[in-house]
């Protein structure tokens, strides 16, 4: 396995558990943050943005995401 495929595989092991999770809400809550909420209560942030922000409490890194968990 790549690198490549590796870090896809990384990925898809942290989101799996939201493929049959109903979708709620997909919303820009900032210039280039995208936030995707579930009806578990957690939500994955994009930010496509060259700067971090601060979504929810928790820091998305520019060019990165992150999974909010439930609280």
């Amino acid at each position: 396995m790549t690198r490549r495929q590796n870090d896809g595989w990384d990925v898809y092991a942290q989101l799996n558990h939201l493929q049959f999770v109903y979708m709620e809400d997909h919303a820009e809550v900032a210039p280039g943050v995208w936030k995707t909420s579930y009806a578990n209560g957690e939500s994955v942030v994009v930010n496509y943005g060259d700067r971090p922000a601060i979504v929810d409490g928790v820091e998305v890194p520019a060019g990165g995401w992150r999974l909010i968990h439930r609280r």
